[in-house]
């Protein structure tokens, strides 16, 4: 029976909200659930902010849709990601989080 290594599978992660929903096998498969998510955020988003122009939409949206959903990486970089970033609010928060 072959092993899986935590870097042959891949995921789209979400460190600030340490979440991931799905593996997958390649990397085109995840690719593929990031565009979903992507499409997904940025049409609901945009239905909120109509009346703003294509240009202004297209600058504001940056940040809250990579926020938001995250990027495509290994597995094993998504947990150490994971990790770094509760670490960091560790530091700043304390116990108390």
């Amino acid at each position: 029976m072959k092993s899986i290594k935590l870097t042959d599978v891949w995921v789209v992660c979400n460190p600030n909200e340490s979440k991931i929903s799905d593996i997958f096998l390649n990397k085109e498969d995840a690719d593929a659930e990031y565009t979903k998510l992507y499409k997904e955020k940025y049409d609901f988003c945009r239905k909120g902010n109509s009346s703003m122009t294509i240009e202004e939409f297209e600058n504001w949206i940056k940040f809250p849709i990579e926020y938001s959903v995250g990027k495509v990486m290994t597995l094993s970089e998504a947990l150490k990601e994971i990790v770094e970033e509760a670490e960091e609010r560790f530091i700043e928060y304390g116990p108390e989080l």
